[in-house]
């Protein structure tokens, strides 16, 4: 096919059968061939963050690498930050992990679990106001948290 449409198409058919390099590749065809085709980049986005999920504990470089790329074609996706956010902090990469974090709020300031996330990693490094404010905000967002 030459359409990015269509190609996008078959990016959803691979994806919704669990084949997602298969449809990560259909996916960055149909945004080579329709670079303004957003759906398509949305949905490469989308892909690349489950195969990073996938790749989490196996292979935490291609992970960060599958959640990096995401963001190459939504700079916005949520669900790439918080996860490189704790991908991070599993790493132990904590500065990191908080970029990610804060990130993750900029786009979505209602994700509990980022400000909890935060709210740990400040509390490890001895932060306790910080921590608090955090964890506040996760009970905001979230009054399960409690």
């Amino acid at each position: 096919p030459r359409s990015a449409e269509a190609m996008s198409n078959l990016g959803g058919i691979c994806r919704a059968q669990g084949l997602f390099e298969t449809a990560v590749q259909w996916y960055r065809a149909a945004v080579r061939v329709g670079p303004n085709c957003e759906a398509a980049a949305q949905s490469l986005a989308a892909c690349l963050v489950n195969r990073g999920l996938q790749l989490k504990v196996m292979d935490p470089k291609g992970a960060v690498k599958c959640f990096r790329e995401a963001l190459v074609h939504a700079p916005t996706n949520v669900n790439a930050y918080y996860n490189l956010g704790v991908l991070y902090a599993e790493l132990g990469k904590h500065d990191k992990a908080l970029i990610n974090y804060n990130l993750t709020v900029l786009f979505d300031p209602r994700c509990a679990e980022a400000y909890n996330n935060m709210g740990v990693l400040y509390k490890e490094q001895e932060n306790l106001d910080k921590s608090l404010k955090c964890y506040l905000l996760a009970l905001q967002c979230n009054p399960r948290f409690a």
